[in-house]
C-alpha cells in the first residue's frame, strides 16, 4: 500500500535482483548520489537517512509533496538506464516493487528508530566485518554523522538527521549490533506505518473522510507529475503571451518550446511522451534528442572547448514501466 500526502515521512528498501549489484562499485555509488540529487531537485524531498550495500538500498526521506510514488518511479528508472550503460548491459536491477512504510516523524522514537534501522543495513547485509563499527561502512549518511561531511548538499538534512538520530547514536548502533536475544534487537520497521495507534488512527480517519491531501496511491493522476506540469505551462504561455492555438501553430522545435521541455524535465516528473504531447513537439524521440543537443550546448558553454566524446542520449523514462 502506498499512502502519499504532504510532509509525510517515509521508509524505503529495495533490493537488486539475484546476480546483480547495482551498488557494487563506489563509481555505481556516485551515480546513484547524482541520479537523487536530481530526482529530490524534481520532487522538493528531504533525505534524512540512506544506506546502500552491493545489492541493498534503504532510504528514510520527507515528501513536501504527495509525490514517493512519481518520484521513485524516476530515480529507480533513470538510475537503471544510467547503470545499464555504464555497465553495457541491460535489463531490470530491482526486484519488483520498493517497500514503503510510513512513518511517525512529530514525536516519540519512531523517526530515530527508522534511522537505526537504515544505518545498521551493512550489518545485517553482513558487509561489515564482525569487529567492525558500522561507521566504518562509507556508503551511508552515518559518514554525516560522523565526520560532518554530507555527500549529498541540499538533499541531506543532516541537521534533522543530528537531532533525530540524537547524540548517543554510535553508542546505541554498536549495542544493537553486538544484540544477540530477539528482545534486545532493534525493532525492524514493518507493517504499513512506523507509529503509535493514536498517529495510525489519525491516517486511517484521513482516508475514510475523502481528505483531498492524502490518498493511496492508485486515485492519482495517470501520469505522475501532471499537476504541477501543468500549472508551469499556464505560467510560462502567459509569460510568452501565447494560447493553445500559438502552441500548436509553433514549429516543434522553437526555442521556447524547447526551453519549457527543459524547465518540464528539471522541475517535474512527467515523461517524455508526456512532454512531447502537451507541446506539440513531434515524438518522443525527436524530444529526446532536442533536449540531448540542448544539454551539451549547456555544457559546452559552462566549461569551454573539451575533446570530443560520444554523445549520451536522454535518459528513457523508466522505459515506461510503473514501478508501483
Amino acid at each position: 500500500m502506498r499512502i502519499e500526502f504532504p510532509g509525510a515521512c517515509h521508509w524505503i528498501a529495495t533490493r537488486a535482483l539475484s546476480g546483480r549489484t547495482p551498488f557494487g562499485d563506489p563509481a555505481d555509488v556516485v551515480l546513484f548520489r547524482r541520479t537523487l540529487e536530481e530526482a529530490a531537485a524534481k520532487t522538493g524531498w528531504r533525505l534524512l537517512a540512506w544506506a546502500v550495500t552491493p545489492e541493498a538500498l534503504e532510504m528514510v526521506l520527507e515528501t513536501p509533496q504527495a509525490n514517493l510514488v512519481a518520484g521513485m518511479k524516476w530515480l529507480l528508472g533513470v538510475f537503471t538506464a544510467r547503470w545499464n550503460r555504464r555497465h553495457q548491459t541491460g535489463g531490470p536491477l530491482f526486484r519488483g516493487r520498493y517497500r514503503s512504510v510510513l512513518i511517525q516523524s512529530d514525536g516519540g522514537p519512531w523517526l530515530r528508530e527508522a534511522i537505526e534501522w537504515v544505518h545498521l543495513l551493512p550489518a545485517r547485509e553482513g558487509v561489515a566485518g564482525a569487529g567492525d563499527s558500522p561507521a566504518a561502512h562509507p556508503h551511508s549518511s552515518l559518514r554525516t554523522l560522523v565526520t560532518g561531511e554530507n555527500e549529498l548538499p541540499g538533499v541531506l538534512a543532516g541537521e534533522t538527521l543530528r537531532q533525530a538520530a540524537g547524540p548517543d547514536h554510535l553508542e546505541r548502533l554498536e549495542r544493537l549490533r553486538r544484540a544477540s536475544g530477539p528482545a534486545s534487537r532493534p525493532r525492524p520497521v514493518t507493517a504499513w506505518c512506523h507509529g503509535d495507534e493514536a498517529f495510525r488512527e489519525q491516517v486511517r480517519q484521513k482516508l475514510a473522510s475523502g481528505d483531498p491531501t492524502i490518498r493511496r496511491v492508485g486515485t492519482a493522476d495517470p501520469v505522475p507529475g501532471v499537476a504541477e506540469a501543468e500549472a508551469i505551462v499556464r505560467r510560462e504561455l502567459a509569460a510568452l503571451g501565447w494560447d493553445e492555438a500559438q502552441l500548436e501553430r509553433t514549429p516543434k522545435s522553437h526555442s521556447a518550446k524547447l526551453r519549457l521541455a527543459m524547465r518540464l524535465r528539471r522541475e517535474t516528473t512527467v515523461t517524455i511522451p508526456w512532454i512531447a504531447r502537451r507541446l506539440v513537439m513531434g515524438s518522443p524521440h525527436t524530444v529526446r534528442n532536442l533536449l540531448a543537443a540542448a544539454r551539451r550546448a549547456e555544457a559546452k558553454a559552462a566549461s569551454g572547448p573539451a575533446p570530443t566524446t560520444p554523445e549520451t542520449p536522454e535518459e528513457p523514462d523508466a522505459f515506461d514501466v510503473r514501478w508501483d
